[in-house]
């Protein structure tokens, strides 16, 4: 099937600085299931997207980088995402940052294209980004050299300009498909692809040249190039997504392409984990305790003897925009170095009795302040250096979060200018370095581990109308020019390094292995769903994790059933590791063991303590029954629930847990349907039917492969992404099943309604009393009725007293009758509740054996029931267990460590019921297998310039052995007494009859399933 253009949808063209949030972005008109959808998307660095799409994958960002000066003009990025449409998509919407004029262009462009015939398993084989902040208006974009036949090539361009751009296309076939402005002369963005297969190998290198006013791309632009897979059998590479970002910029201009090493990406794009405790049980994982916000009045009074250095010995001290006492600084020892600086003003911020100290460097050179007493930082306000520009510097050593704010402090009035966040994942104790100037209204900042290159300086509008302290004699300071003056009464009045202490937050005291793992308690789809579980250790050194401690700040919010929530960060994408609760929490107070470990549940485990007790619920399937539960326990995460196979002709649940109703649902339901929390918290339940229908299980998601044991010679890498030790394999006779039996219970409604229950025990009720009685049946029962008085009720009550009745339902096992006494008092010596009962009115037995398999292993019975099922989907449960347990099939555990970003994404990625295939050389295995159980370890989170050691282990068991030849009424050599009659082909993936399917839905193609 050749790829082939669909259509684009409708740009997207809007102004953020007025714009609400979210924006949405429309899909291209008549896409169907099966096709290939990208949304590109064009915008200003400043104001990127707060959040992406449901359901879209990043293949990736480029950035094209800005020189200065023009800190103004429009610094454009791009991403592109992708999805395989599954039916009708909606349109996808995006949240954005506001950053109005000066400090960037507000503006966003965006669109979707849809193509048609591309391989749904790995749609694009090949991509490449580039960015430049290169103003000249042809821009060449990467070679991609592919190797599958018939590839389209997409060429995708974008630049920042400060008229309206159009652009042209050389090298190579191409056909237009978007060539458009974003409506505000500030960005634009054109499409193009070839229009046609390709044949494999280098493409002609393609270049874009935009046109129009003066021609140039003042902000830069990006190039990309893709190759999109039509559907093929030809083995080739997959382009992964999000395994690397592209930027080129004036200060860095680097490229990263994927797939790459560790050693291609950005030391602060590297992974970022995050694991959170809600400890004060408030709905959110935030919770900060800011330190060092104290201030004490003071003057300029400064001499050595109250503690400055000699350096400061003779310097002037101005006061412009106020007088000296308007300037309070805080007391406490310090010293400074000026050189030749002339000094203005300094400021000190006390960190007494607040908390800890900040270790500040203690080496007093040019431009450094240095640390004595209790101060958590300090503030060194407004010096002048040899640009005329204020500069101030501060060399210091982070212990947990940290802003860095600067306030404006005129007549004893306060104003935060600016608030920035540390611009990396930082490291406790290790030196960092921060920079700060004030350019006209502008704070620009940097900030930068001890012995990296220099960023770039971070530009923030602050301030508009700046003015002294009796209000005039503003003047303009403009980068760049000789004439330089600096604006009257403006001053960096106190520059403050604050420390943040995120109380939710623990990743910084995690120093075990951290455990997760999801999925089923084994690694086959007979097992059942296990609680999903993870564990690691605290260092409690600061006592912050004891409960009896008081002087911790969690104190009192050190309970049980906290909250959890792990994630990790890479490349713009944001993936769940866990969610759940706190299940056992061990505090050690040991002079060699200061730690507290804890372990977590997820909400499977929640479930099983909320005992059920329902009405009666009939005709309906196993979906949505669970849905039903969830409703009932209140279950206010996500969900994503098939609707079930099964039907269910009369469900309820008494005295049962929550937990157990929803697996005996399952087994109803029959293998290899399944249960299971997911990562991000989202109940998921898999009908029977899945794997057959999903397209995650019925494409393989990923190649593993392993090699021949001592054998070094092979020219080529291994196909696919490599798995590490240990590799275990098992398929033993227990796992046999050849034997299955079911007794069915029908249950059928009485015809007439009869007693369910009575009670002959006198009552006596006052006037206005109430009592409750709780009535239990042995049998459910339906369409309860209100006792009637003289026939169901009886009891005697003085002039025009009577017993009102209330039933609480009239369906279930049980139910509660409410009577009280209206009008004066009464005494009940009978009452009975009448029902139609649900009593069984004859058990089937649903017995079926394979007599190969006995023969072969002996009988081996299956070890579970179907409670709920009727007769049909009884015999289609026993039917699949025997086609899928009556051979072997072996279970394999894999291990994926995260060796590079590929290998890291398919850790972060790979879930229950994938597809995947797994080769080992060594043991001559090569075959498709679905995963059962996944489990995380993280030994080394991911720091700046060190990647994280990150592995998953995959349980899985193995795919159906299909037949040669499958039996197919009207072709030749398959047809009668030709063709093989094996229900194994029935049930795999990619042959089963699925009715709405445009390839399996068709008479010869489409195998009737289970």
């Amino acid at each position: 099937m050749a790829v082939a253009f669909r259509s684009v949808g409708t740009r997207l063209k809007v102004d953020m600085t007025s714009a609400p949030n979210p924006q949405a972005v429309s899909m291209p008109p008549g896409h169907v299931a099966g096709d290939l959808i990208l949304l590109f998307l064009v915008y200003d660095n400043n104001v990127p997207p707060t959040s992406s799409p449901s359901g879209w994958t990043l293949l990736g960002t480029a950035s094209a980088g800005q020189s200065p000066p023009a800190a103004t003009a429009s610094q454009v990025q791009t991403r592109v995402y992708y999805r395989v449409a599954t039916g009708t998509v909606p349109s996808a919407s995006f949240s954005f940052s506001k950053s109005a004029w000066p400090t960037g262009s507000p503006f966003v462009l965006a669109f979707t294209a849809a193509y048609s015939g591309v391989d749904p398993a790995g749609p694009i084989e090949k991509w490449g980004a580039t960015g430049t902040a290169n103003t000249a208006a042809t821009q060449a974009h990467p070679q991609l050299t592919t190797v599958v036949n018939g590839d389209w090539l997409l060429t995708f361009r974008t630049g920042s300009a400060w008229q309206a751009r159009t652009v042209t296309v050389s090298g190579g076939t191409n056909t237009e498909r978007v060539d458009d402005t974003d409506g505000f002369n500030e960005m634009f963005a054109a499409l193009y692809d070839s229009g046609a297969d390709l044949a494999p190998g280098a493409q002609t290198t393609r270049s874009t040249t935009s046109a129009g006013g003066d021609a140039i791309c003042q902000g830069g632009s990006t190039m990309w190039s893709l190759a999109l897979k039509p559907v093929t059998s030809t083995a080739s590479t997959i382009a992964l997504p999000g395994t690397a970002s592209v930027s080129a910029t004036a200060f860095s201009p680097t490229v990263l392409t994927a797939p790459g090493g560790w050693e291609l990406c950005d030391p602060q794009g590297l992974p970022s984990y995050s694991f959170r405790v809600d400890w004060n049980a408030d709905g959110t994982f935030i919770d900060s305790d800011s330190v060092g916000t104290a201030y004490a009045s003071d003057t300029f009074g400064r001499t050595v003897a109250s503690g400055w250095g000699t350096a400061d010995t003779g310097q002037s001290w101005s006061t412009s925009g106020g007088s000296a006492s308007d300037y309070a600084v805080s007391s406490g020892s310090g010293r400074h170095s000026c050189s030749s600086r002339s000094v203005s003003r300094f400021t000190f911020l006390s960190n007494a009795g607040t908390g800890p100290d900040m270790d500040v460097t203690t080496t007093v050179s040019t431009d450094q302040v240095a640390v004595g007493g209790s101060f958590l930082a300090f503030l060194l306000a407004r010096f002048t250096d040899t640009s005329n520009c204020y500069m101030a510097r501060l060399d210091f050593k982070p212990t947990l979060g940290m802003s860095v704010i600067i306030r404006k402090r005129v007549a004893g009035v306060e104003t935060e200018l600016a608030n920035f966040t540390l611009p990396f994942t930082h490291t406790a104790s290790a030196l960092y370095r921060l920079r700060l100037r004030t350019l006209g209204s502008y704070v620009h900042a940097k900030c930068w581990p001890d012995g990296e290159t220099e960023p770039a300086w971070q530009v923030r509008a602050v301030d508009t109308a700046l003015t002294s302290g009796s209000g005039a004699g503003v003047r303009t300071f403009v980068e760049g020019t000789t004439t330089n003056t600096l604006p009257v009464g403006y001053a960096f009045d106190d520059f403050q390094v604050r420390q943040t202490l995120d109380l939710e937050d623990v990743t910084d005291d995690i120093i075990s292995d951290i455990s997760v793992s999801y999925g089923r308690d084994q690694d086959r789809q007979l097992s059942p769903a296990a609680v999903g579980s993870a564990s690691f250790t605290l260092n409690n050194a600061t006592r912050r994790y004891s409960p009896e401690n008081i002087l911790s700040p969690l104190h009192g919010d050190l309970d049980p059933a906290r909250s959890m929530h792990a994630e990790v960060v890479f490349n713009g994408q944001t993936h769940a590791l866990f969610t759940g609760r706190i299940d056992d929490y061990n505090v050690h107070a040991d002079f060699n063991d200061r730690t507290a470990e804890f372990t977590f549940l997820d909400g499977l485990n929640d479930l099983s303590g909320v005992k059920l007790s329902t009405a009666v619920y009939s005709a309906m399937r196993t979906g949505e029954l669970i849905n039903t539960v969830l409703d009932l326990v209140g279950w206010t995460g996500g969900r994503d629930i098939d609707d079930g196979a099964t039907v269910v002709r009369y469900w309820w649940a008494e005295g049962t847990d929550a937990l157990s109703a929803i697996t005996d649902l399952v087994k109803s339901e029959g293998p290899p349907a399944v249960v299971y929390v997911a990562p991000d918290g989202t109940f998921t339940f898999r009908d029977r039917h899945h794997r057959l229908l999903r397209t995650q299980s019925r494409e393989v998601r990923a190649t593993f492969t392993g090699g021949r044991l001592g054998d070094c010679s092979a020219d080529q890498p291994p196909e696919g992404y490599d798995f590490t030790k240990p590799f275990v394999y098992a398929h033993g006779w227990r796992d046999i099943v050849n034997a299955v039996t079911f007794d069915v219970e029908e249950r059928t409604p009485s015809a007439t309604l009869e007693p369910v229950w009575s009670d002959e025990s006198t009552y006596t009720l006052s006037a206005g009393q109430s009592l409750e009685l709780e009535i239990t049946t042995s049998d459910p029962f339906v369409d309860a009725v209100m006792p009637v008085g003289g026939s169901d009720i009886i009891y005697d009550a003085p002039g025009a007293a009577w017993v009102d009745r209330v039933l609480s339902r009239t369906s279930g096992a049980s139910a509660t009758l409410t009577l009280r006494a209206v009008g004066g008092p009464a005494t009940v010596t009978f009452i009975q509740v009448r029902a139609r009962t649900l009593a069984v009115q004859r058990t089937v037995k649903v017995s079926l054996t394979d007599p190969g398999s006995v023969t072969r292993h002996g009988e081996r019975a299956y070890p579970d029931g179907a409670p709920w099922a009727g007769q049909s989907d009884a015999e289609a449960i026993a039917n699949m267990v025997l086609l899928h347990y009556g051979r072997r099939r072996p279970t394999v555990q894999i291990r994926v460590a995260s060796k590079d970003p590929a290998h890291f994404m398919q850790v972060l990625q790979r879930t229950v019921s994938d597809r995947v295939r797994i080769v080992n050389e060594e043991m001559g295995l090569d075959a498709d297998f679905f995963v059962e159980r996944v489990t995380h370890t993280v030994q080394r989170l991911g720091k700046p310039g060190r990647a994280p050691v990150h592995a998953v282990v995959l349980g899985c068991e193995r795919d159906l052995v299909a037949p040669d030849n499958v039996f197919t009424f009207d072709v030749r050599g398959a047809g009668f007494d030709q063709g093989v009659f094996d229900l194994t082909v029935a049930d795999a993936a990619g042959e089963v009859f699925v009715f709405d399917d445009p390839v399996q839905g068709q008479f010869d193609r489409g195998r009737l399933g289970t």
